[in-house]
């Protein structure tokens, strides 16, 4: 039973000179700082369970919008499936360059896009009760995800002549034994958040998992 009457947000920080550097070994080995986490992520999950896991990386659908942008709220964002086996390699390098494969071959198709539009045609074919329930029935939320929220831009902020020194946006809050690490970056600096409902031993793990992930970007850090 889900204790509602503790949610909790844990987070870390990449300051700006770590962050930069960690988007420089990124152009260096032709990949992304998505490719970057999700090896930290994978590797840590690794340590802690002690085989690889396979995390869905949330993907923004904008871009195949004109303009690249929605006209109203709504999530518009699917799912990349990284799964790069059951070895990680014995170093970082090793692990990046299998999630640079995985993710690059996902990136080069569209398929992420299909169950977006298995979901208007049930809409559109049942009616909504029935539509509601396959939707229940066949599309579930993963237990271990990933989403890179991506960049929070400074210049959109103002209050008056206050300056916004920091800032982030969190992921959806999950419920035990669900976990999502959420990413995003403002002003050259990266936040790390895992939202729970949990109790102090949960609180415990979190910041367990959140701590062995810092420690594994401190080795392409120096």
């Amino acid at each position: 039973m889900v204790d509602l009457s503790n949610p909790f947000i844990e987070i870390r920080t990449i300051n700006k000179e770590r962050f930069c550097m960690i988007k420089t070994y990124a152009k260096e080995h032709e990949a992304t700082v998505n490719d970057i986490m999700l090896t930290a992520y994978i590797r840590v999950l690794f340590q802690l369970f002690g085989k690889c896991v396979t995390i869905p990386c949330t993907v923004a659908l904008r871009k195949y919008l004109p303009n690249h942008k929605g006209e109203s709220f709504c999530n518009l964002c699917t799912n990349l499936t990284c799964n790069i086996g059951e070895e990680t390699g014995k170093t970082f390098e090793e692990t990046l360059y299998k999630v640079k494969q995985v993710m690059n071959k996902q990136k080069s198709d569209i398929a992420c896009v299909k169950s977006i539009v298995m979901l208007e045609k049930v809409f559109d074919i049942f009616p909504y009760k029935i539509a509601r329930g396959i939707v229940e029935k066949k599309f579930v939320n993963p237990p271990i995800a990933f989403t890179n929220i991506g960049v929070i831009d400074k210049k959109k902020f103002a209050f008056g002549n206050i300056e916004i020194i920091e800032a982030y946006m969190t992921g959806s809050i999950k419920y035990n034994p669900y976990f999502q690490l959420a990413v995003s970056t403002f002003d050259n600096v990266a936040t790390l958040s895992v939202n729970l409902y949990g109790n102090q031993s949960d609180k415990n793990k979190v910041n367990i998992f959140l701590d062995r992930f810092i420690n594994e970007l401190q080795v392409i850090v120096y």
